[in-house]
Parts: structure tokens; sequence; C-alpha cells
């Protein structure tokens, strides 16, 4: 695995896409990513906030009925805000998880360089 917390100047990142093996992480694009999730949960939460979200009008025919039946189901017993609403939790958790491993790279990374930095030191 190779963990880049700058620019690629040795070229590691392109040898290893171009023969397919190891992975690429960067520290900053995660947290870029989790800025992103943590965004669009916070975004979902208000727009759940000020909606009103009213119950589909399908009508009283059978097949109406048993649909709508069938979304109460899939939606609980709080309605669609709920699902929405733990949704926009799990984004913001996935967000806050995202960022904890991208910090947990760039301390593995800090770590790594201050050892290796050191090896040739007098003891």
């Amino acid at each position: 695995m190779y963990v880049d917390s700058e620019e690629d100047p040795s070229g590691t990142k392109g040898a290893l896409s171009r023969a397919g093996a190891g992975v690429f992480v960067s520290p900053y694009e995660l947290e870029r990513e989790a800025d992103e999730l943590v965004r669009l949960g916070e975004h979902l939460h208000d727009r759940v906030r000020q909606a009103d979200v009213r119950p589909l009008r399908l009508g009283s025919s059978p097949p109406a009925l048993w649909f709508a039946a069938k979304l109460a189901r899939l939606t609980g017993p709080d309605g669609t805000p709920a699902v929405l609403r733990e949704w926009a939790d799990g984004l913001t958790r996935l967000g806050g998880e995202t960022r904890a491993a991208a910090g947990d790279y760039r301390a593995t990374d800090d770590g790594n360089e201050g050892t290796f930095t050191r090896l040739g030191e007098a003891r």
C-alpha cells in the first residue's frame, strides 16, 4: 500500500496503477470526500425539516390501497421523514468515519516519516 500525503514526485502512484497492484490512499482526498458526505447529510437533514412531507394520495381503488399499504410498510411507522433522517444520519456518520480514517492514514504516514528520517542517526 502506498500512502501519499503530498504530490507524487517519484511516480509511484502511476506505476502502481499501471501495474494494477497496491492501493493508493490520499488523506487529503479522503478528507474532501468526508466533508462532502457530511455536507450532504446536513443538507438532507435541513430539507427534511423544511419540507412538509405528506402521505401520497393514491386514491381509494383496491390497487391504490394495496400500493399505499406497501409504501407505508417500507417507510415504517414514522413515515418518509424518519427514513430520510436515518439516511441523513448515515451520510453524516460515514463522513465522520471517513475523516477519522484520513487522520489515521496521515498519523501513520507522519510516524513512518519520522522513523525513517531518524534511521541514520547515531545511537
